[in-house]
């Protein structure tokens, strides 16, 4: 096992640092800097090599702080219809100019190994289906850092190998890979005019299979898609859960039927 330490640089600390303040003082985020992350590599079967990444994100204590926080511009459900991979420069977050590399090693005054340089990420295609929060034109993709393990594979190999990656790095965790088809709950920060990011993927990703389920690991907070959606209105929760039934007209066989009477309760 080969462990390689990094620092996190520009647009994986945007996606994943919030502001120092919370929308009020009561419900203030804890704040955690993303600054360092240990990749553990291990070679495969074939030729391919996964790394973990393992960061630390900020954290909101309530529903209502997360998406009132002034760095959240767009909370929205949206299906994902397609995946795709990039790199981008670590330092920007856009697609690496010419002698980007070079600059780095100029930079560090030594030569730089590629994974300082480029970031992988993972590139979902979303159709918007509801926004309860955000201006102007709804994101079209969402950018995720990290790759994805045993699928994509020549997909993503392709793209890391034109600069000089050899380690596909993937984020673990249940919110960091997202499926075709599925619908979901995000709550983004917008980078450009059309790619946005999750502020924190175990709060801000929702399988929208099951609006009630409380997915964030232990420590965090227990926060539903159905906390996020109550937070606008209960008219916008009303209409949601009117529209999710409708869609999901089997879901009393899949869900336990007691819990979503005490979640409707609440």
């Amino acid at each position: 096992m080969k462990k390689l330490l990094c620092t996190l640089l520009s647009l994986t600390t945007l996606a994943a640092c919030s502001s120092t303040e919370d929308y009020d003082n009561s419900n203030q985020a804890g704040e955690i800097n993303v600054s360092e992350v240990i990749f553990e590599t291990e070679e495969t079967a074939g030729e391919v090599q996964y790394g973990s990444i393992h960061s630390d994100w900020v954290m909101w204590e309530s529903a209502e702080g997360l998406v009132r926080d002034k760095d959240t511009d767009f909370v929205i459900t949206a299906k994902v219809t397609d995946i795709s991979f990039r790199v981008a420069d670590s330092r920007t977050g856009y697609p690496p100019e010419e002698g980007a590399k070079e600059r780095y090693d100029e930079y560090y005054g030594q030569v730089v190994e590629p994974w300082r340089v480029f970031d992988l990420f993972t590139v979902y295609d979303i159709e918007t289906i509801a926004t309860y929060k955000g201006e102007g034109v709804s994101p079209t993709q969402i950018l995720m850092v990290g790759g994805m393990k045993d699928v994509f594979v020549e997909e993503q190999l392709a793209v890391i190998k034109e600069y000089g990656i050899d380690c596909i790095l993937v984020h673990e965790g249940e919110n960091n890979t997202l499926k075709i088809g599925e619908t979901y709950l995000f709550v983004l920060k917008q980078f450009d005019e059309f790619s946005s990011s999750p502020r924190n993927p175990d709060q801000c990703i929702y399988n929208l299979d099951n609006p009630f389920a409380r997915t964030a690991p232990v420590g965090y907070p227990d926060i539903t898609a159905k906390d996020i959606i109550s937070t606008f209105g209960k008219d916008k929760w009303d209409t949601f859960w009117a529209d999710w039934q409708r869609s999901n007209p089997d879901w009393e066989s899949r869900l336990d039927v007691a819990a979503v009477e005490r979640a409707l309760a609440e």
